[in-house]
């Protein structure tokens, strides 16, 4: 019972851990997307003169709205590709690691 808790626990944990580093890619995603996005409000509402005055490396505002939505639209289509191939793959993985650790004949080959 106690090397079954221990396992489970363990599989567990390492499961935690890939959970969190999906987690930290969903939130770089949506960093991204944001940014992307938040490029139309500015060239809306900030001329472009003001902009380039600012800021000389700026594109130009039609360029720039473009390539934030291309950014926006990216992120939000690999985000919730990501999420769903990688979810249950790390549940099995959670599932497989206890069997593993249980199983004491298959740990020495």
């Amino acid at each position: 019972a106690r090397n079954a808790a221990s396992a489970a626990l363990t599989a567990k944990a390492q499961g935690l851990v890939l959970t969190g580093w999906l987690d930290l890619a969903v939130v770089i995603l949506n960093v991204v997307a944001f940014a992307g996005y938040a490029v139309f409000p500015l060239t809306y509402l900030v001329t472009e003169v003001t902009i380039k005055a600012n800021a000389p490396w700026w594109p130009g505002n039609e360029y720039a709205e473009w390539l934030g939505n291309l950014l926006g639209d990216a992120a939000w289509t690999v985000e919730p590709a990501l999420v769903l191939l990688f979810k249950p793959m790390i549940q099995r993985l959670v599932q497989d690691r206890e069997k593993l650790l249980l199983d004491p004949e298959k740990k020495t080959k």
